[in-house]
């Protein structure tokens, strides 16, 4: 079978920055740039390594600190990755991509009042941050305000309501059109939809009527390539209840993961716990 065109492109931009890293083992770019074609190759233990790579030559680093939190959240390491997230605002709190990841991962575990103060900074510094208005609308919701979670949808699907997720696979995909709700009620399905098998494209059907339309009569995805990752270090998550980003969330781990999982470590230290790979 042949072989996906955007696999062989990442594979071979891979083997290019690894020749760069044997070049100069100090590149700091080149290591950045390995984690980054590593998850979306679908080797997140080994984008993770990458990204300690950079952190330990540049602790600032936001596109690190940052990807780093979507690798260990989308893995299920809830507390590494919430420390990576504050590592990253704490280093660059002028970018809301870091606001806007930590309120998805506190909202999803519950922190609503935690949530909405990232939000609400996020939007304070990108008033169109329509992924943030989308989280704002959540919370709302659930506080039972739903005139403002209406203002907030929106706000958030005012430049639309179609999303590609990312498709990690070596062989052409499975494509399928995911409907969804902007707020509660929606099965889980993406959870059982294997990224590296389905290339799909979700549509809030409440917000893209037209949208459902067209997905469903050309039938592929519209863009490919690095999804939120493309021209910068961008990762984002879903949440289970509703549909919400670019990203979806992985929920599922190793055994030997546990214990990283449930116990709250320093950002410095916790990768020992992952048994980050040589």
């Amino acid at each position: 079978m042949t072989s996906w065109p955007q696999y062989t492109l990442r594979v071979e931009a891979l083997q290019k920055a690894d020749s760069r890293l044997a070049a100069n083992p100090d590149d700091v770019e080149a290591h950045f740039d390995r984690g980054r074609l590593l998850s979306e190759l679908g080797r997140p233990e080994e984008a993770r390594a990458a990204y300690f790579e950079v952190i330990e030559r540049s602790p600032g680093h936001f596109g690190a600190l940052n990807n780093l939190g979507g690798v260990l959240h989308a893995g299920g390491f809830r507390t590494a990755a919430r420390s990576a997230y504050a590592e990253a605002i704490a280093r660059s709190p002028d970018n809301p991509l870091g606001h806007f990841n930590l309120g998805n991962l506190l909202r999803e575990a519950g922190e609503l009042e935690g949530a909405r103060a990232e939000y609400e900074a996020a939007l304070r510094l990108d008033p169109d941050h329509a992924e943030a208005h989308r989280g704002m609308a959540l919370i709302l919701h659930e506080s039972g305000d739903e005139a403002a979670a209406d203002a907030h949808l929106r706000a958030g699907f005012r430049a639309g309501a179609t999303t590609v997720l990312p498709y990690r696979g070596q062989q052409p995909p499975v494509p399928v059109l995911l409907l969804v709700s902007a707020v509660m009620g929606n099965a889980p399905f993406q959870h059982l939809l294997d990224e590296r098998i389905f290339a799909v494209t979700v549509i809030v059907a409440d917000f893209s009527a037209r949208a459902a339309v067209a997905a469903a009569s050309d039938g592929r995805q519209r863009h490919w390539g690095r999804g939120p990752l493309r021209g910068g270090p961008e990762v984002r998550h879903g949440n289970s209840g509703s549909y919400n980003s670019a990203g979806r969330q992985r929920t599922f781990g190793r055994a030997h993961d546990r214990t990283c999982r449930q116990t709250r470590l320093d950002f410095p230290t916790y990768r020992d716990c992952l048994h980050r790979p040589r």
